[in-house]
């Protein structure tokens, strides 16, 4: 393999690997808002029952 190939495929790898990143960022923004929100419920659930 060629020094050439192997840098585009470093180049592929990193690609990728920015992808996934980007994609876990995402989930972790959306569980974050879905634990926000769920927390304030809890929180008013439980205000209603005092």
């Amino acid at each position: 393999m060629s020094e050439a190939e192997e840098k585009r495929l470093n180049k592929d790898k990193i690609m990728m690997l920015s992808s996934v990143v980007a994609d876990l960022a995402e989930l972790a923004i959306a569980t974050n808002k879905i634990a926000n929100s769920a927390t304030y419920s809890s929180g008013y659930k439980d205000a209603k029952n005092v």
